[in-house]
């Protein structure tokens, strides 16, 4: 895939647009779903659905990438715990084992898209994150930038 990762893509974008493209981010939330859907099919989870493991090339095409934490479901149920912890539902971290791993994936693409239209991760984890963007959120409001996205 001859642009790279989501990861590598989505700052360069932001610096040229300022805001992730609507139809880019839909077309990203359709393929990754449509992936989703096709290892539902083979009773596989991905369990690390990020910005780093989604692939893209010049003609669009958006591939799901790097299945080393992936899971086969057995009766409904995946028998270990895996991925990247920002893209965790909470309910994961519980270790419940009542726990839809379907359902995780979405919550990861979810985690993932709000990324892209953010520009970071939409969780803070440490103090420094934080004034990081507390300092970005002030260059925002003084150059009274304003996104051209909707949601």
């Amino acid at each position: 895939m001859d642009m790279g990762t989501l990861s590598d893509l989505y700052p360069r974008i932001h610096i040229h647009h300022q805001a992730f493209p609507e139809q880019l981010l839909g077309w990203t939330a359709v393929s990754v779903v449509n992936a989703i859907c096709d290892l539902l099919k083979f009773s596989v989870v991905h369990c690390d659905i990020k910005p780093d493991n989604i692939l893209i090339n010049k003609d669009g095409e958006i591939k799901l990438c790097d299945f080393g934490e992936s899971r086969v479901l057995k009766a409904d149920v995946a028998t270990s715990f895996s991925g990247t912890v920002q893209y965790l539902p909470p309910e994961r971290l519980c270790i419940s084992e009542n726990f839809d791993y379907e359902r995780s994936d979405v919550w990861s693409l979810g985690i993932t898209l709000m990324e892209l239209i953010l520009n970071r991760v939409p969780y803070i984890t440490n103090e420094k994150e934080r004034k990081k963007l507390q300092e970005h959120e002030v260059v925002m409001y003084e150059k009274n930038l304003k996104p051209k996205y909707s949601i």
